[in-house]
């Protein structure tokens, strides 16, 4: 019986320490809007600079 008394000590470690860093590091306010300015930040980030040329072949 110890080891499996050892086992969930572990599993119930374990679950305190990922819910814990599941709660420092999950999203804060997060509505329909903060997504949409997020995607269009990240697609900002992606766009060719306006001052280089562009080829077309």
């Amino acid at each position: 019986m110890s080891p499996l008394v050892f086992l969930a000590g572990a599993l119930v470690l374990f679950l305190i320490f990922s819910l814990g860093a599941w709660i420092r590091n999950r999203e804060r306010n997060v509505t329909f809007e903060s997504s949409i300015e997020r995607f269009q930040s990240e697609m900002g980030a992606l766009k060719p600079d306006d001052d280089t040329p562009q080829k077309r072949h």
